[in-house]
């Protein structure tokens, strides 16, 4: 998860090329992440199965 996640920051990066100061770059960085979580969350998925007793 965590790898697909920094090829994600990668590819969105390379769109850019260059960034005009740091906070710029953690603005679009963020908000990748966050919509990242927010499909996670979002997911019907399970990640962890508890077992019931």
């Amino acid at each position: 998860m965590l790898e697909r996640l920094n090829q994600e920051v990668r590819r969105r990066e390379k769109v850019v090329r260059i960034f005009p100061n740091v906070a710029s770059a953690n603005r679009l960085m963020g908000a990748l992440l966050m919509n990242s979580k927010e499909d996670w969350i979002s997911s019907r998925r399970k990640y962890i199965h508890f077992e019931e007793k």
